[in-house]
């Protein structure tokens, strides 16, 4: 299969099966194989349990209709985020030159990103798989490839599809942040992040990823617990979830609709929710 790959999604979702070759990893080639089961079950999450999700069906419609690039990159890309100062250190001991030294940017894989198209009005924008990363993390956290694959996709899905509601309105350029960098970015990863855990929660309902899933969502709520929101706008996805007014589903669709206009408001409903709870006990309660 090609590296890159433009076409609708619905036709890459039903061709999305073969072997990859990865003559970049390691010291030798990686071979693998995105399972036909997990690829027939992800179709059926992304067709039918998205769209009764959000509630908006023409979006993944007008998704599948328009050309999305699929992209594989072998490239080791990494992103930053602080360390909590607190991490790991046990409560009195965090003083002085110690403090600083934890207060720093550590190195995490980039395991997928999505860059939307601002002047081609036929092209929704590109998904990046880095399988590279996928296949290091899927080994340092002894998690199945495909697991980590597939829900790294949706999340990245996600992020076309909001985008996909903005063109399918004509305005772009709404999506972005202007001047509200901050808001506009705990809005998009903290909603991909929280699908993306939906994604895994359906998924070990399925036996036989049952427990690949669960070792994914630990992952992501261990995380997620560990960074504050305004450091690491994943975290979020604690906020969506703990909403106390409404459930989970429709904040999400609330929130999309609101992000057409308002990165703000709609970051502080997320901010709202996140902060309801202690974070000592939050990830308890996912």
């Amino acid at each position: 299969m090609n590296n890159n790959i433009i076409f609708p999604l619905s036709h890459w979702l039903d061709t999305a099966t073969g072997e990859f070759l990865d003559n970049g990893y390691g010291c030798g080639s990686l071979r693998f194989n995105l399972s036909k089961e997990l690829l027939e079950w992800s179709k059926y999450y992304i067709e039918f349990r998205v769209p009764i999700i959000l509630n908006i069906n023409e979006i993944l419609r007008y998704l599948k209709d328009n050309s999305l690039e699929i992209r594989f990159s072998y490239s080791k890309p990494q992103t930053e985020k602080p360390v909590h100062p607190g991490i790991g250190v046990p409560e009195g001991e965090v003083t002085g030159s110690d403090l600083k030294d934890r207060i720093k940017k550590v190195k995490s894989l980039l395991l997928g990103k999505f860059t939307p198209s601002f002047e081609n009005e036929f092209k929704l924008g590109t998904i990046t798989l880095y399988t590279k990363n996928i296949a290091e993390f899927s080994q340092d956290k002894e998690i199945d490839y495909n697991v980590v694959f597939w829900s790294t996709f949706v999340h990245e899905l996600f992020h076309a599809m909001h985008f996909s509601l903005f063109a399918h309105c004509d305005c772009r350029e709404a999506w972005k942040s202007n001047g509200a960098k901050t808001n506009c970015s705990i809005v998009k990863e903290s909603m991909a992040a929280y699908i993306q855990y939906d994604y895994l929660r359906e998924l070990e309902k399925a036996d036989q990823f049952s427990s690949d899933a669960g070792n994914m969502m630990s992952n992501l709520v261990e995380e997620w617990r560990a960074y504050d929101i305004e450091d690491w706008h994943y975290s979020g996805a604690l906020g969506i979830k703990h909403s106390l007014v409404k459930n989970p589903i429709i904040v999400l669709e609330e929130l999309l609709k609101m992000s057409l206009n308002d990165w703000k408001t709609a970051a502080d409903i997320i901010k709202t929710g996140y902060y309801i709870t202690d974070r000592s006990i939050r990830g308890y309660f996912i």
